[in-house]
């Protein structure tokens, strides 16, 4: 059902426990037009599913997000509150996730799963052995293309290593709260690009010129924001390639 694999047991869950009949003796009844909490499978009754998990009984997708947090993101056990930035696609948000968690699949982290690979290594520099912190941070490829979104946002030098600097403190940057949601939609579009150029080379043995992939980086940031922002006229294309930090949503 596309569902993922550490995340089947909990979906089953649902199914198996959730999801409660409440039978009410008497004819049956029909439902509001568009209530899909009510279910007659017997002529003699009314079946009444109840969402267990909330004193209401109706389900929501807003409670059901939130037990997953609580249960798989672990926001309530130690773990980090889930972060999401509407400005970018799903995919980006969920790549970052992944990223923050460990979750890609590197060879570091394919070898600890026993998949048998040719090399551990940096598929781009060749040095280290392949981790998320290395591929998206720290290798020399990642760093020139940090270095070009740092130039081009005018905030000084790279000063962020560890994955989590990049991806939840915004590269450690300094920001005005005007611009901070600007800035982390780039910076997850950066993370996105360098990924998605990691892919190309491993999976077809190519590799892209690094100012194609900055314009690349430029150009979809800009068109992403400016669809999901709905706030076309207020972000303007000079002022986001020579010094978007004029740029004001």
């Amino acid at each position: 059902m596309g569902v993922t694999h550490h995340l089947s047991p909990f979906i089953l869950t649902f199914h198996t426990i959730a999801l409660s009949p409440c039978h009410e003796c008497g004819k049956p009844k029909r439902g509001k037009k568009g209530d899909d909490s009510h279910y007659s499978d017997n002529v003699q009754s009314r079946d009444r599913w109840r969402w267990t998990l909330h004193e209401s009984g109706d389900f929501t997708v807003k409670e059901l997000t939130k037990l997953v947090e609580e249960k798989i993101l672990d926001v309530n056990n130690g773990g980090d509150t889930t972060i999401w930035n509407k400005w970018v696609p799903k995919k980006v948000n969920i790549f970052v996730w992944r990223a923050l968690k460990g979750r890609l699949p590197v060879r570091e982290e394919l070898n600890k799963r026993g998949i048998d690979l040719d090399s551990l290594l940096c598929p781009s520099c060749g040095d280290t052995v392949e981790s998320c912190s290395h591929y998206l941070v720290m290798c020399n490829f990642a760093m020139s293309v940090w270095q070009k979104i740092f130039s081009w946002w005018k905030i000084g030098n790279v000063n962020a290593f560890p994955i989590e600097e990049i991806f939840s403190s915004n590269g450690n940057a300094n920001i005005p709260s005007r611009s901070s949601r600007l800035w982390q939609a780039v910076i997850w579009t950066s993370g996105y690009f360098i990924w998605k150029e990691r892919n190309t080379r491993v999976f077809k043995g190519k590799a892209s010129n690094r100012n194609k992939i900055i314009q690349d980086i430029k150009l979809k940031s800009f068109e992403w924001i400016v669809r999901r922002s709905g706030k076309k006229s207020e972000l303007n294309w000079q002022h986001w390639i020579f010094d978007p930090l004029k740029c004001q949503i």
